[in-house]
């Protein structure tokens, strides 16, 4: 265990009808980083769907620092990994979203990850961070 592959998600959260819609709906009005706080009903099943999908993808790990999480304890956080705050339109890109502690969540803030944040797509490359 706590091998490089352990951590990849290898299946991506699917949201499913009714998150799809909710998210849509957000995405056609220009986002804000506040949108990820909407209490859409799609929205809320989203958020909670994604966070058991990635525990289990993640084996109850920290993305980060590695630390085993128990999925009731509420120091277990989502993050983007590319801070929502800076590129608003990958607030609901299952690919920039994974579990942490809220240590690591709270030491990595806002602060730019990308080599260039000027991409308009989501990076694939590890060497994009």
């Amino acid at each position: 265990m706590n091998t490089f592959d352990d951590f990849i998600i290898k299946n991506p959260y699917q949201p499913d009808e009714n998150e799809s819609k909710a998210i849509k709906e957000l995405q056609e009005k220009e986002l804000t980083a506040n949108d990820w706080g909407s209490r859409k009903k799609g929205i809320a099943s989203f958020k909670e769907n994604i966070r058991e999908h990635l525990l289990d993808e993640q084996n109850n790990y920290c993305a980060y620092c590695r630390m085993e999480l128990n999925e009731g304890c509420e120091y277990v956080q989502r993050d983007h990994i590319v801070p929502k705050t800076l590129h608003r339109k990958w607030l609901f890109e299952t690919k920039n979203l994974c579990i942490t502690c809220s240590q690591c969540n709270n030491n990595k803030k806002n602060e730019e990850v990308l080599v260039n944040p000027d991409i308009t797509y989501y990076p694939s490359d590890s060497d994009d961070f």
